[in-house]
């Protein structure tokens, strides 16, 4: 898989007159290339009531904004955004948007202090690229999702600056995959992966290995 590269796909979405990013590459917009895949993906949830979704990793709020106009629009519905910053050009684009709610830490303690669990429809995981954080951010997440809720990795291709596996996401969402096989499906492995999560009913087995 080759590294990111900054090519503008042909989407039916133009971003607001009002977004702003700084000048130079780390100003670009990384999510514009997978609309495509996004709209596709959750276009069954798209302007319906009371959806909530969460980004963790928001950079400059590209994702956020995407998802308040095209996602989570439907009344009641909430776009979570989790960062340890939220940067003048993160306050400036959601600033109009009344359902991005904007939550400041580091994920692994935003994630434990929802209030409740199975209620997100969708969770972007695009936060800190260490596979030991991506590992544990899945695993939050996962709580937080709903049966039949989309959860979606980004960067898995990415690292190409290290040898070590440990500095890259990919590892991370390998072994989520693996330890978590049979309680997803699988709806499409790229530089993004979005996978949906089945209801599960443990065997007996399974159950009679928690007490051994």
């Amino acid at each position: 898989m080759s590294e990111y590269t900054l090519e503008k796909d042909i989407t039916s979405y133009t971003y607001p007159s009002h977004m702003q990013r700084p000048d130079g590459f780390f100003g670009s917009n990384f999510f514009e290339k997978f609309i495509p895949n996004w709209a596709s993906h959750l276009k069954h949830i798209s302007g319906q009531p009371n959806i909530v979704g969460i980004e963790v990793g928001v950079l400059h709020g590209d994702c956020s904004v995407y998802c308040a106009e095209q996602i989570a629009n439907g009344k009641g519905s909430i776009h979570y955004a989790v960062d340890i910053n939220e940067t003048d050009y993160f306050k400036n684009n959601t600033s109009p948007y009344k359902n991005i709610i904007f939550k400041k830490g580091f994920s692994y303690d935003v994630l434990r202090n929802f209030p409740n669990d199975n209620f997100a429809d969708y969770i972007l995981i695009d936060g800190s690229h260490l596979a030991i954080d991506v590992l544990a951010d899945a695993v939050l997440s996962w709580k937080l999702l709903k049966d039949g809720g989309i959860l979606i990795f980004d960067d898995y291709g990415w690292g190409i600056h290290t040898t070590d596996e440990k500095q890259k996401p990919k590892l991370g969402i390998d072994a989520f995959l693996s330890a978590y096989t049979g309680h997803y499906e699988m709806i499409e492995m790229g530089w993004q992966v979005f996978i949906k999560k089945l209801p599960y009913v443990y065997s007996e087995e399974e159950l009679s290995a928690n007490y051994q």
